[in-house]
C-alpha cells in the first residue's frame, strides 16, 4: 500500500524540524490549505530562519521503481513561474521508512526537465538541497525587516497574484491587491 500523501508530508516536514533544529535554525512550516492551492500550487511553506521554500508534495503513484508522479498541468505551469519552489517526490512506499523519509525524497524544479510522467530529471537529495537554502543558492531569502508572516498574510490574502509575483532573480516582489493596486517590495526580497 502506498502512503497517503498526508502521511508524507508529515514525515517529510518531520524530518526537516529535527535536522535544521540539531543545526541551530529556527523551522516553520504553513499550510495554504486545500481550497487556497488551487490558486497558490505549494502544499507547504517552510521557513528556515529567514528563508522561505514552497514545497508541493506528490506521493508515487506505484510502489516500486521507476518512480512516476501524477503532475497536475495548470499546477505545474504555476509552479515553474516560482523559483523558491518545488516538487518534493518521496521515492518509497514502505511505511517502514518513515523516520529516514527526507532522505528518501527528491526535491526537483517545476521546470522542463519533468517529463509527461512526473519523473524528475533534474533534482536534488536532501543534504544538498538543505546546503543550497542555508547558502541562499534556493528558496527566498527575506531582507531584514520583513517576516515570514508578513509575507504568508499577503499570500494567503490573493494567493494567485502573490504566488506568481514573488521573482528572487528580479530581486523584487509585488503584491497585487483586489483593487489592482501594486505594491512594490523591490529591494525588501533577495
Amino acid at each position: 500500500m502506498i502512503p497517503t500523501e498526508d502521511n508524507y508530508v508529515d514525515w517529510v516536514l518531520a524530518g526537516m524540524r529535527d535536522y535544521f533544529r540539531s543545526i541551530n535554525y529556527r523551522v516553520r512550516t504553513y499550510s495554504i490549505g486545500q481550497v487556497k492551492e488551487r490558486q497558490c500550487p505549494i502544499d507547504r511553506v517552510v521557513a528556515v530562519g529567514n528563508k522561505i521554500v514552497g514545497l508541493q508534495f506528490k506521493r508515487p503513484l506505484s510502489d516500486h521503481q521507476p518512480w512516476k508522479y501524477q503532475l497536475t498541468q495548470h499546477q505545474h505551469a504555476d509552479l515553474k513561474t516560482a523559483r523558491w519552489a518545488f516538487y518534493c517526490l518521496p521515492d518509497f512506499a514502505d511505511i517502514r521508512y518513515q523516520e529516514v523519509a527526507l532522505y528518501h525524497c527528491r526535491f526537483a524544479p517545476a521546470d522542463d526537465s519533468m517529463n509527461s510522467h512526473g519523473s524528475a530529471g533534474r533534482y536534488f537529495r536532501w543534504g544538498a538541497f538543505a546546503d543550497a537554502l542555508i547558502s541562499c543558492k534556493e528558496g527566498l531569502l527575506l531582507k531584514e525587516g520583513r517576516t515570514v508572516e508578513s509575507v504568508l498574510t499577503h499570500m494567503t490574502e490573493n494567493p494567485r497574484a502573490a504566488f506568481l509575483s514573488l521573482n528572487r532573480e528580479a530581486e523584487e516582489a509585488y503584491i497585487v491587491s483586489p483593487h489592482q493596486q501594486i505594491s512594490n517590495y523591490e529591494n525588501e526580497f533577495q
